[in-house]
């Protein structure tokens, strides 16, 4: 700051940044601001029961962060009779649901509690 009557010169000022070099075509395009997450939509049968036509289910990643969390969901959706949902089984394959990036948008999936999948069961409306 300058005092008056002070004959010094003023401080100096920092040197303009240097321009940034141009970005070529092939190099991707950044995007800010808010971006729209799609959700994952899934179906879900009882284990076990034949008469089950299925409960269609949307995961929204933003509020379900891991697989405790989609369980609950699915347990409180399917409501089993054998108790809480413990494990989601894909059902074209048998394979256990080990996180959410498991999840297929239009899988199809059977809700197990305690007990083993039981593949021996056909899903009624199930492809």
């Amino acid at each position: 700051r300058r005092v008056h009557g002070d004959a010094s010169p003023p401080p100096a000022r920092a040197a303009p940044a240097e321009a940034s070099p141009a970005r070529s075509p092939a190099a991707p395009i950044e995007k800010f601001g808010t971006q729209a997450t799609t959700a994952t939509r899934i179906r879900v049968y009882r284990n076990g029961d034949p008469r089950h036509a299925g409960e269609e289910l949307v995961v929204n990643f933003k509020r379900v962060r891991d697989l405790s969390q989609l369980l609950t969901q699915v347990d409180a959706k399917v409501r089993l009779v054998t108790g809480a949902a413990r494990k989601l089984v894909v059902l074209s394959t048998g394979a256990r649901v080990k996180a959410l990036e498991d999840l297929q948008d239009g899988g199809v999936y059977v809700a197990c509690g305690g007990e083993p999948f039981r593949s021996d069961v056909t899903y009624s409306g199930a492809q």
